[in-house]
């Protein structure tokens, strides 16, 4: 195998993924800057997708152009591995991206949601971060360390982006935003709790000052939406292996008024971790709910160009 000659930057900018079982897909046939979706997979099973979730990568393409106005690589590959025992991973090159998720991308495509946000983030960062990138987080060279200063630009401003590449209908959806919305207040609220207003902060004016904006806020609901895993919090838990989505709301729900914390069992592929909350109220699943008489301004964002 041959490759041509490049810059020293090229090379090192420039990934290999590999794999008992490949297939490549054209985003964008006779594009005029190709847009390719390589597929890698130890079960060719694992690479069967369908019209409808093929449709949605190359609508992903169809709204970057809208959304950026021009495309500024010669061209582009998105690496896709398909692995069972593999961990999470994103890496944003520039004239390619290196995304690594569950086995099941395609097969179980409703029930993993939050795998899909992984791509458009990676494929934003291709023009923001790459292609224009914050002015101290810009070296001369490889020996020199980059400063991190403006890495909220470079990542926070790829995560918006990408979550509005995400949210057209034809693309992922915006339920799937909606979600990631739900998880990331209860991440910064710390345990689930009642009716919590959410503030998204905005820099605004020359001297930076930040302006509050209400939009939404948080309800716990006791309804079930969601397949949490968990084991009661004894003084020597035991933990009880995934089951129906009853058999959890009960074991949830009888957790109520226990003075020991709840144990939870994650599993990562072939990894698992225990996580220990100290929470006894039972069952409860955020909802986004408007508030009266604040302008919907999320729904212009994310609407598609």
């Amino acid at each position: 195998m041959h490759f041509e000659r490049v810059s020293l930057e090229t090379l090192l900018d420039s990934p290999v993924f590999a794999g008992p079982h490949f297939k490549r897909v054209d985003l964008d046939p006779g594009g005029p800057r190709p847009v390719f979706l390589n597929l890698f997979a130890e079960d060719e099973k694992d690479l069967l997708a369908t019209d409808e979730q093929l449709d949605a990568h190359r609508n992903l393409v169809r709204q970057a152009d809208r959304l950026f106005g021009a495309r500024h690589f010669a061209h582009y590959d998105l690496l896709l591995a398909l692995y069972e025992d593999r961990l999470r991973m994103g890496l944003e090159h520039h004239q390619s991206s290196e995304n690594s998720v569950k086995a099941g991308y395609f097969r179980d495509w409703a029930k993993n949601a939050i795998e899909r946000t992984l791509v458009p983030h990676e494929f934003a960062h291709s023009w923001n971060g790459k292609f224009r990138r914050p002015r101290d987080l810009w070296v001369a060279d490889f020996n020199a360390p980059t400063r991190n200063s403006l890495l909220w630009v470079y990542e926070g401003q790829t995560q918006y982006w990408g979550q509005v590449l995400v949210a057209h209908p034809r693309t992922f959806g915006r339920t799937v935003i909606a979600g990631r919305f739900r998880a990331r207040i209860l991440r910064h609220r710390g345990r689930p709790r009642g009716a919590a207003a959410l503030r998204l902060q905005r820099r605004g004016g020359a001297i930076g000052k930040r302006a509050a904006l209400r939009l939404v806020r948080l309800l716990a609901h006791p309804a079930r939406q969601s397949r949490a895993r968990c084991a009661t919090g004894r003084p020597r838990p035991r933990r009880l292996a995934p089951g129906p989505d009853r058999q959890e709301e009960r074991l949830f729900q009888g957790c109520r008024g226990l003075s020991q914390a709840i144990e939870l069992l994650f599993k990562d592929g072939t990894d698992y971790r225990v996580k220990r909350i100290d929470y006894a109220g039972g069952l409860r699943y955020p909802q986004l709910e408007r508030i009266e008489g604040a302008p919907d301004r999320l729904t212009p964002i994310l609407s598609a160009r």
